[in-house]
């Protein structure tokens, strides 16, 4: 017989997550999900007109930057092994 558990923990505060996580994983995520949020929003506008003349918005730069750190934080928690592994043999 074989048979192996996995589970995952639903975080409530930030106490719970173990600091070599927060530094690591979560920061880059947040870090990547506000940058493409901000990227959406700006996409909306190639640039804006000031008095001073045309500010150049470019988002793409930060919509790439955004989409970087998400993946890193994906391929980090994909590296790690999980909490607890249960194996019956």
């Amino acid at each position: 017989m074989f048979a192996i558990v996995n589970y995952t923990t639903v975080h409530k505060t930030l106490d719970t997550i173990e600091p070599d996580f927060y530094a690591l994983c979560f920061k880059k995520m947040c870090l990547g999900s506000v940058e493409t949020w901000l990227a959406s929003m700006r996409s909306k506008y190639e640039n804006v007109s000031t008095p001073f003349g045309a500010l150049n918005l470019n988002w793409q730069q930060l919509q790439q930057s955004g989409q970087q750190h998400l993946e890193e934080a994906n391929q980090f928690l994909a590296s790690i092994p999980p909490d607890r592994l249960l194996e019956v043999f």
